[in-house]
């Protein structure tokens, strides 16, 4: 029973760790239009509303660079004016990429050029940003402190 508490504790501080770096990382991202990579990998937690209903506001996406993109992509970018955008292709030609917003009436008037493209969406939750904002904002930190401490502190009784 005790090697089992070991375990479970080694495993919890594991995950604290893995959340405390992607929180690091999300702090660190869209900061003045610089993103961290990561073999060509990076993550954005979204803060709009324009790829309503797929992809809804906190949730964590995962892009990699990609070759070449194509007609219904979905990519996130900076624009022109230095904001980083999550949209789907929706025409390609020589000069670049047109986007639009899901949920949006018009196409951007911004025509992306495949250096500004940071990748291609290749997955998205809304479980890790739950989990974070559950640990961070109430009083989800304290109960899970409280358990590693009873934990941590369990003695095998026979």
């Amino acid at each position: 029973m005790k090697r089992l508490i070991h375990v479970i504790l080694f495993i919890l501080s594991i995950i604290i760790v893995i959340l405390a770096a992607l929180t690091i990382l999300f702090v660190v991202n869209k900061k003045d239009g610089y993103v961290t990579k990561v073999f060509g990998y990076t993550s954005f937690l979204n803060t709009g509303n324009s790829m309503l209903p797929d992809i809804k506001q906190g949730d964590l996406l995962i892009f990699h660079e990609q070759d070449e993109y194509k007609e219904d992509d979905i990519i996130s970018y900076i624009n022109d004016e230095n904001i980083i955008v999550t949209h789907r292709i929706v025409d390609v030609s020589d000069e670049g990429y047109t986007t639009k917003g899901d949920s949006n009436n018009f196409i951007d008037g911004y025509l992306v050029k495949k250096t500004d493209i940071y990748g291609k969406l290749i997955f998205k939750t809304d479980i890790v940003p739950k989990i974070i904002e559950y640990r961070f904002y109430g009083y989800g930190i304290l109960a899970f402190i409280g358990i590693v401490l009873f934990l941590s502190r369990a003695k095998d009784v026979r």
